[in-house]
C-alpha cells in the first residue's frame, strides 16, 4: 500500500502499522500524509488486527478534525454498526458526518435499525 502526499509517502503496510502504532504519533503524521490530497479524494485504510480499536478511532479523530472537507462513508463487514456507534459514542467521537454501509447486521441475525445514517446490506 502506497500513500503519498507531498514529502510523504507510506511504501508498505509495515510503515503503516508503524506509523498507528502507540508512541509514534499518529495523529499528527497521518495527519500529514493526508494534508496534500486533492479536494473530493478518496482514501482507503486497510487496518490489521493489532489495535485495531485504537487505530479506527484514531482516523476517524482525525477524519472528524477535517471535517470541512467534507463527509466520509464507513463500511463494516465485521462488526455491526449499532456497535461501532456505542464504541464511538464511549470515545466521543462524533459520527454525523459519517455514512454506514453495514455488511454484517443483517447476516448476524440483527435487525437493521432505522434512523441512522447507514445501508444495511444483505451481504458483504
Amino acid at each position: 500500500m502506497a500513500v503519498k502526499a507531498g514529502a510523504s509517502k507510506i511504501s508498505s503496510l509495515g510503515e503503516f502499522e508503524e506509523l498507528l502504532s502507540p508512541g509514534r504519533g499518529i495523529n499528527s503524521r497521518i495527519s500529514q500524509a493526508l494534508e496534500d490530497l486533492p479536494k473530493n479524494s478518496a482514501v482507503l485504510f486497510i487496518v490489521g488486527l493489532k489495535d485495531y480499536s485504537t487505530v479506527l478511532a484514531e482516523l476517524l479523530r482525525i477524519l472528524q478534525a477535517r471535517k470541512q472537507q467534507g463527509n466520509g462513508a464507513y463500511l463494516t463487514v465485521n462488526k455491526p454498526v449499532e456497535d461501532l456507534a456505542k464504541a464511538f459514542s464511549r470515545n466521543k467521537i462524533s459520527t454525523g458526518s459519517v455514512f454506514f454501509i453495514d455488511a454484517i447486521s443483517i447476516l448476524s441475525g440483527r435487525k437493521a435499525s432505522s434512523g441512522k445514517k447507514a445501508m444495511f446490506l444483505d451481504s458483504p
